[in-house]
């Protein structure tokens, strides 16, 4: 069995993972239509494109052919003991 064969749910749980053990994730949301979607909350002082250029190497890696969109929708930043949130555009 090829990556791209690997059952829809199992190809999701791989991009999300390989979304999340980047450093500068907070979270990640994931929908599946054609193409797999990603967007991503990237934690306040990191690079959202450099973010988005590092998950998209990897993500090519390790399913190799298989439609990915990455965004980032928002970033996140920690004011005490909360976490808020600001779109990103």
């Amino acid at each position: 069995m090829t990556l791209r064969q690997l059952p829809e749910d199992d190809q999701l749980s791989l991009v999300e993972q390989t979304a999340l053990c980047h450093p500068a994730v907070h979270s990640v949301e994931l929908s599946s239509e054609d193409e797999i979607r990603v967007e991503v909350v990237v934690w306040r002082g990191s690079s959202p494109l450099r973010t988005v250029h590092d998950i998209t190497a990897a993500l090519g890696a390790v399913l190799p052919g298989v439609p990915v969109r990455l965004a980032v929708s928002a970033v996140a930043y920690r004011r005490r003991a909360t976490t808020l949130l600001a779109v990103y555009k």
